[in-house]
């Protein structure tokens, strides 16, 4: 089997499993967002979190600006948009034109192999190897959001900067400053650290073989993106997010940022901290060998420099997760792919047999990745593909179908924890009302939402269901506060809510990409009460207290 061939199957490979299946599990928080601010888009004309029944108000409307526009990169909503007017509308249809993006940049990455490595074909089919049967690969590659967009504009502006910079063609400058602006649209931070990444990895590397006809072509690039995102940047604030907002001193919580970008890269599984390690080795005696693959040094620069920029422009981190943001690591995937190739290559030339067993290892297991403080073994692309073979029922699925089978047109539901409403919403929003979304220390004009026709505020409106997700002490406490006693059109009322039913489902979201958070499967070693689903309806107290 030639080279050729191993890529062409290995493409079809991963091509089956990232399409397989590709309605299960029902969107999650994340994907719920675009998938109803696409549709909206198609309802309203704008990518607005209101679609002419409910309004997506997620964390108190703090990721919309003053006409109810959501201000997150706008590029994967009219992806969204465009499959949901060409295909219809389901999880299907949302998710399909990510996974085309993805598998064009795995594609695109087989072209950027064989243009950085052309001389090491057996190098090249390690990375390609990694990547196309990387776990992690698949589950962002299977979501309704910008990850596959930003991995595709990300690749594609890599590989213009470099024939750019090697082969200085005029039309080359347009096409890069294109490829960066699609970027930018498909996320803002990811653009940034990325692009100074690259800018940053060019002046270490080449600054001083750079001619003046790249240089000029570097501005001429600067200004076209500029000229393409700087008035949409300025129109939106881009920059104002009180939902990222977590407070503490700037460079103590960016310094703990990148200790955590740095130790938790490793999640992505395509280049683990004990390959890392050998890695390091392999650059040290790649440079003293003229035969060596030299690319891999500025890869790896290129990898270190975006985190670094992740950490430096990011949000303050997020203490009560302890972890880095892992979403925004996914753009590395094919760069951190090529130096682990880099490195099996090295191991191929002693053994291989044993460069074929660490494939077969780093794919199928999380084993070289191991925290040794906290050891937990979890088989990958085995369970992934378990997890294609045996669909599972999941909490946003289930109360969905529930609302499907049990509410009346009309009726209003309030979920807990609040991004539970959201998922609902787009699968149940046509049928039921979402109310209580908003409380008084909302950002959003309070003009503006007058005019909509919703039950949108906390302490005016009584849902008909309640739907905790989990229990615990604060969803007794919205219990207790919607079943307060009230007066109403002169009288007094009070309701209390009793309970419906139980699911079956462990509440967390599975369908998450994230490795320390998908499940590969079912969850059924929970407290069917603390971490289990549970519906309440909202019944009439026949007599109410006299005096409120």
């Amino acid at each position: 089997m030639n080279f050729r061939t191993a890529h062409l199957i290995l493409f079809a490979v991963a091509a089956l499993l990232a399409l397989a299946r590709l309605d299960e599990p029902a969107f999650w928080e994340d994907e719920a967002e675009t998938a109803f601010v696409a549709r909206a888009y198609l309802r309203t004309g704008e990518f607005s979190g209101w679609d002419g029944r409910n309004l997506h108000a997620y964390d108190g409307g703090t990721a919309m600006d003053a006409q109810l526009r959501y201000v997150n990169p706008p590029l994967q909503y009219a992806v969204t948009a465009a499959s949901f007017k060409l295909l219809g509308v389901s999880t299907w249809t949302g998710r399909f034109p990510f996974v085309f993006c993805g598998l064009l940049a795995l594609a695109l990455f087989a072209v950027v192999l064989r243009e950085e490595f052309r001389e090491f074909p057996t190098l090249r089919l390690y990375a390609f190897a990694m990547m196309a049967l990387s776990t992690s690969f698949f589950l962002y590659l299977r979501q309704c959001r910008y990850y596959s967009l930003a991995l595709l504009f990300g690749l594609l502006a890599f590989y213009l900067y470099r024939h750019a910079r090697r082969a200085p063609r005029w039309w080359k400058f347009p096409l890069l400053a294109l490829a960066a602006a699609g970027l930018f649209y498909s996320h803002y931070l990811v653009a940034a650290a990325f692009l100074l990444a690259l800018g940053a990895t060019h002046l270490v590397f080449h600054a001083r073989r750079t001619s003046r006809e790249v240089w000029i072509g570097v501005a001429v690039t600067v200004v076209i993106f500029a000229a393409l995102t700087l008035p949409f940047a300025l129109s939106r604030q881009i920059w104002v997010r009180a939902d990222m907002e977590r407070g503490g001193a700037w460079w103590p919580g960016h310094a703990t940022q990148l200790w955590w970008n740095l130790r938790d890269v490793n999640w992505l599984a395509c280049l683990p901290w004990t390959m890392g390690l050998g890695l390091f080795w392999f650059l040290r005696r790649a440079r003293e060998d003229e035969n060596a693959p030299r690319a891999a040094w500025q890869w790896l620069a290129l990898a270190l420099a975006y985190l670094v920029f992740l950490a430096l422009l990011g949000p303050n981190p997020n203490r009560s997760v302890g972890l880095a943001d892992l979403r925004f690591f996914f753009l590395l995937t094919p760069f951190l792919a090529g130096l682990a190739g880099a490195f099996l290559w090295f191991v191929h030339q002693r053994s291989r047999l044993v460069s074929g067993a660490l494939l077969v290892l780093i794919t199928c297991s999380n084993l070289p990745a191991l925290n040794p403080l906290r050891p937990r073994h979890r088989w990958l692309l085995p369970a992934y593909l378990a997890e294609l073979s045996t669909p599972y029922p999941t909490a946003f699925g289930r109360a969905a179908e529930f609302l499907a089978a049990r509410a009346q047109p009309g009726d209003t539901v309030f979920a807990q924890p609040h991004a539970m409403n959201f998922p609902l919403m787009f699968y149940a929003g046509d049928q039921v009302k979402f109310c209580g979304l908003l409380d008084e220390q909302t950002l959003l004009p309070h003009a503006a939402l007058a005019k909509l026709d919703a039950p949108l505020w906390v302490n005016e409106h009584f849902p008909d269901w309640f739907v905790s997700f989990g229990w615990n002490e604060e969803r007794q406490r919205w219990l207790n506060y919607f079943s307060r006693a009230h007066e109403h059109a002169g009288r007094n009322r009070q309701f209390r809510y009793e309970p419906v039913t139980s699911l079956g489902v462990y509440w967390y979201p599975s369908g998450r990409p994230e490795l320390p958070w998908h499940t590969f499967g079912p969850v059924t070693d929970y407290h069917p009460l603390s971490q289990g689903v549970h519906i309440f309806r909202r019944v009439e107290v026949k007599k109410p207290p006299e005096k409120i």
